[in-house]
């Protein structure tokens, strides 16, 4: 079977839990006998134009899709002409039989849209919000939380990003909700608000969505989403992730709690909460905080946190490490935090925490408690709530037996390579008849 798999930033490049899914996904399918490709669309702020190039990583041949820095038409954020052009090219040289699209960020619904008009049936992993939160993460340009997108809240929020909307926002937030809102219901001031705007968005994504063949959902939370704004569910999946080359090392013995973090730094993720949370522990010596993850795109976030913490000795800052490192990394833990602000899917580091026996604290958000069984194999705490993550550390100092104790209620993880199967039976029922595997 020929499968085109189409993501954002596709390593080595991409960091992110939709990239890493996406290349272990591709992998995996290769392993099973079939032919398979990635097209890739990048974004970089000092590019001038729009360029495509061609690479293979790890085996698998990579089309990346290159646009440039400077801002075009707002449309062009939800279908993209040069990564319609970039996927028109690839389809008619290659033919695939399937494409497996994740999330819809960068790549836009363009990809989507050609191989519809090409009839090539379309599998799409809702990874994320994009297709309902041009944000991506339900977090709104104030930071607060979404409880759910709406027409006039959109184009509020698309609007906050810029200053001179931004800082009335925080001064009468009430205000200037309320001239939006009745906006959305007065024609005339409908475009100068980007109601507009925000009007087309919805309704081509939507569409797109209706052409896709299947939607894969990696929670039954995000699901959930799409089901309240997208009817037509009967092709709607929820299929959790599997874990690529999970081990459990022996972990030595020592004193103290040892409590990390993976994953991006970024406000949304919420490592400032961790930084909080620890600097209010009663904790001994021997206790101690790594901090691991990339920082790209927030660097001065980045700076601020490692000012926090710069006189602490017992907290340690990593940049991200490869994937075959993560299970050294696991295995150097008594627990792993997962502070997130946003309403997680379904997160790639619970997963291989729970492989490598890790108990995990999380937010009590999104598809976060879906994972975690309270007191059996980790803890939850308020999301955005310092103390109460606080509260759930410090239940873990000092008591190593508690720690064991959730060690040994750690959930059983299927790999990438069942992932991959159960994919494949997923693209055998979308095409009819199984187009044979590649030799």
């Amino acid at each position: 079977m020929r499968i085109l798999i189409a993501v954002h930033t596709y390593p080595p490049g991409g960091v992110g839990g939709a990239e890493q899914r996406a290349e272990r996904t591709a992998r995996a399918l290769q392993r099973l006998g079939h032919d398979v490709r990635v097209l890739s669309v990048h974004w970089s702020a000092t590019r001038e134009t729009t360029d495509v190039a061609a690479d293979v990583h790890r085996q698998i041949p990579v089309r990346r899709v290159w646009l440039a820095g400077t801002p075009g038409p707002f449309a062009d954020s939800y279908d993209h002409p040069a990564v319609a052009a970039a996927a028109e090219a690839l389809l008619r040289e290659w033919r695939p039989d399937i494409v497996h699209q994740y999330s819809g960020y960068l790549t836009t619904a363009a990809i989507i849209r050609v191989a519809a008009a090409a009839q090539v049936p379309v599998v799409v992993s809702l990874t994320d919000y994009w297709w309902f939160c041009s944000r991506i993460t339900l977090i709104r340009t104030t930071g607060e939380l979404c409880d759910g997108p709406t027409l006039s809240g959109c184009a509020l929020c698309h609007a906050q990003e810029k200053r001179r909307v931004r800082w009335p926002s925080l001064v009468a937030p009430r205000t200037i909700g309320a001239l939006w809102q009745l906006a959305a219901r007065v024609g005339p001031l409908s475009a100068p608000m980007g109601l507009e705007d925000q009007r087309r968005r919805s309704a081509v994504l939507s569409q797109t969505l209706a052409s896709a063949t299947a939607l894969i959902a990696p929670s039954r939370f995000v699901a959930d989403a799409y089901r309240r704004h997208w009817k037509d569910s009967n092709r709607l999946h929820v299929m959790r992730q599997g874990v690529e080359g999970a081990t459990s090392p022996a972990r030595p013995r020592r004193r103290g709690l040892s409590v990390g973090y993976l994953g991006q730094i970024k406000p949304h993720k919420g490592v400032d909460l961790l930084i909080d949370a620890w600097s209010m522990l009663k904790r001994g010596p021997h206790d101690r905080l790594s901090l691991i993850g990339s920082s790209e795109g927030q660097e001065r976030y980045h700076r601020d946190l490692r000012r926090r913490t710069s006189a602490a000795e017992n907290v340690e800052w990593r940049d991200a490490v490869s994937r075959d490192q993560i299970w050294t990394v696991l295995a150097d833990l008594d627990a792993l935090v997962v502070p997130s602000r946003w309403p997680e899917n379904s997160p790639n580091t619970i997963l291989e925490a729970q492989a490598a026996r890790v108990p995990v604290i999380g937010a009590r958000i999104g598809g976060i408690p879906e994972l975690i069984d309270h007191g059996v194999n980790g803890l939850l705490f308020r999301p955005d709530d310092a103390r109460d993550l606080a509260a759930a550390l410090q239940t873990l100092v000092g008591a190593p037996e508690r720690v064991d104790q959730m060690r040994q209620g750690s959930i059983n993880v299927r790999t990438v390579d069942d992932e991959a199967r159960d994919l494949v039976r997923l693209y055998e029922d979308t095409l009819g008849p199984t187009p044979a595997a590649a030799s």
